[in-house]
């Protein structure tokens, strides 16, 4: 019983392998180089390249210091079409050759994710070796759909992954067991002290063959948290990046599949149905039954129908396993588009001829509202030409990398996306096949961060910093137009005696209603901001006339003198005003509001003598 599972178990993962592994798709042609990057090539020499040193079966350094494995050979292959010679720096484990790389010790790093964190000093290649994360149960185990259905069941997984945080966050059900390494998550599943764990399809099927534990099985797959392996490169070198790039694209996937196969040997069995055996074999006798009592009348023909009943067999069993296989893989493959996390669109002609489920949630139309849809009629008027230029260069074969952009949604929204494809062919025409990833939330906490960056979270007003940028901007097109503007420092009297009066809630609610009317009695190209507890700055630029400052100076103290109602609370303040102008009173920022806050003061100190 083992050895049929993991003949069963060989199958799935070689099905699966044949379509994961490589998604690019070069056809042997030699590379070509721009001029400049021919030149930089010329000159390169040696490029350093650091390793994990103990990642068995996709790299390590053996101890010889070899470097081996399913990463290794690929990238002497990229090497080998770039023309580029490499030299393996050896480090002690993974942690040492990431900061060797940081250094800048290291010109590229082989086999990594692409990861926000690595952006900061790396710049990555396209994907040259996919591989999906699986999940694997003992055989008895009923195939896994989807991981949010299950209930009352654990998953194994080794300390410290990016799996871990994922299946955390996304699939909160499940019960986790954490233990140190991937070969005792295995054994857990094996004795059955956990129902599943989740790899790799790589290191699920070497640490399985390696192990013997052949009562394992594959179950099932979660397509978004597929392993996409790159090359990064120190930012300094971009033009080493787009070479080892167009070399990625030349790999085929006879090449990357007969790389995994040396260090991964996946053989396919065909698993035999034996209730068709039977029904084939019966049938097969009560052909010869009726050739026997025919044979008494027809013996000449006694061998022809035999041998047509053997045909007959054959063809029947032939024709039985096609018809299986195609089921499933269609099956297999309809489910992997449809249970998508990214939408996947196929335009042809410059419509829409495929969209998966998920299209509808990120746009609002229907699946028959969108069917044959022109493409460029989803796409926000901006972002259109973005979006044609892309499409045209895929269509001609060019690599594209991501990209952002907006889309129209029919409720009249804007949803942001980041695009990803490749040219195919689709029903026998030239096609893209295009990946849509909705980032609107991800856009949304992008804008609310900047704009609290720049803004004061009490009042809303712009802070110190935004301030005083939009003014040096206002000064130099000032100096450029020889015009004049004004810098106006408030500051509020009596405003402690508020706080210590009717509280801080209070205080605050006068600070909010002090902001309004200020911008109030301003132009909508004037800028007020809050610096500090009661203070305010205003900025006035393009001034007609310099006397204009004084007339806005006094529009501010009658709006602040004016009694506000805070809560039922009658409150009543003044303020102090102080005003800089240029060029008369100073020529940049700093001695404009030392001389605005210098007037600022001596009006406080006249209110006081009044």
């Amino acid at each position: 019983m083992s050895k049929f599972r993991w003949i069963f178990l060989r199958t799935v993962l070689a099905s699966m392998v044949a379509g994961c592994f490589l998604f690019t798709g070069g056809i042997g042609f030699a590379l070509q180089l721009s001029p400049a990057e021919e030149a930089y090539l010329s000159s390169l020499g040696t490029v350093s390249i650091c390793v994990d040193p103990d990642w068995e079966p996709f790299e390590q350094l053996d101890q010889d210091g070899t470097y081996i494995g399913i990463a290794a050979d690929l990238i002497r292959l990229i090497g080998k079409k770039a023309g580029v010679t490499l030299q393996v720096i050896p480090t002690r484990d993974w942690d040492h050759s990431v900061a060797l790389s940081k250094a800048g010790q290291c010109d590229i790093l082989a086999f990594l994710n692409k990861t926000p964190v690595r952006d900061q000093w790396l710049i990555f290649t396209e994907p040259y070796f996919i591989d999906p994360n699986v999940i694997v149960t003992r055989a008895e185990h009923d195939y896994i759909h989807n991981l949010a259905a299950i209930s009352d069941e654990t998953m194994v997984l080794p300390k410290g992954t990016s799996v871990e945080e994922r299946i955390r966050r996304d699939y909160p059900n499940v019960r986790l067991i954490l233990v140190d390494s991937e070969a005792e998550a295995f054994r857990l599943v094996e004795n059955r002290k956990a129902d599943m764990t989740m790899r790799s399809l790589t290191m699920a099927a070497y640490t399985i063959k390696k192990e013997g534990w052949f009562n394992l099985k594959i179950a099932g797959e979660i397509a978004a948290y597929a392993n996409r392996m790159r090359i990064g490169v120190t930012k300094e070198k971009p033009l080493l990046r787009d070479i080892l790039d167009k070399a990625v694209a030349m790999l085929t996937t006879q090449e990357v599949n007969e790389i995994v196969s040396r260090h991964v040997s996946i053989s396919v069995t065909t698993r035999i149905d034996y209730r068709l055996l039977f029904k084939v074999v019966f049938g097969f006798l009560a052909v010869v039954g009726l050739g026997l009592v025919w044979i008494t009348v027809m013996s000449r023909k006694n061998r022809d129908l035999a041998l047509l009943g053997d045909q007959l067999r054959r063809d029947m069993i032939a024709r039985t396993e096609m018809e299986s296989a195609l089921r499933e893989s269609e099956e297999r493959y309809r489910l992997l588009v449809e249970t998508a996390q990214e939408g996947i669109v196929v335009v042809q002609e410059e419509t829409l001829a495929y969209v998966n489920p998920i299209m509808s949630a990120i746009t609002g139309y229907t699946a028959d509202e969108l069917k044959r849809c022109p493409f460029i009629h989803l796409v926000f008027t901006e972002d259109r030409e973005m979006a044609l230029e892309n499409h045209r260069l895929r269509m001609e074969g060019n690599v594209v990398q991501r990209y952002q952009m907006r889309m129209l949604r029919k409720d009249g929204d804007n949803a942001w996306v980041e695009v990803s494809g490749a040219r195919i062919e689709w029903a026998g025409s030239p096609a893209s096949l295009n990946f849509l990833s909705d980032i609107t939330d991800r856009k949304a906490i992008e804008e609310k961060i900047h704009f609290m960056a720049q803004h004061d979270p009490l009042t809303a007003l712009p802070n110190r910093t935004l301030f005083f940028d939009r003014l040096e901007r206002a000064l130099a097109l000032a100096k450029r137009e020889r015009r004049s503007l004004a810098v106006m420092f408030v500051d509020l009297n009596d405003f402690k005696p508020v706080n210590d009066t009717y509280g801080h809630s209070v205080g605050d609610l006068l600070l909010q209603s002090v902001a309004r009317r200020i911008e109030s009695a301003l132009r909508a190209s004037d800028t007020v901001a809050r610096i500090g507890g009661d203070e305010f700055v205003v900025l006035l630029p393009n001034l007609e006339n310099s006397m204009d400052v004084e007339d806005v100076a006094v529009k501010l103290g009658q709006v602040l003198s004016e009694p506000f109602n805070l809560d039922g609370q009658i409150v009543a303040i003044s303020a102090s005003i102080g005003t800089a102008v240029f060029p008369v009173h100073g020529n940049d920022a700093a001695s404009l509001c030392r001389h605005a806050d210098t007037m600022m003061y001596e009006d406080k100190a006249h209110s006081k003598k009044i």
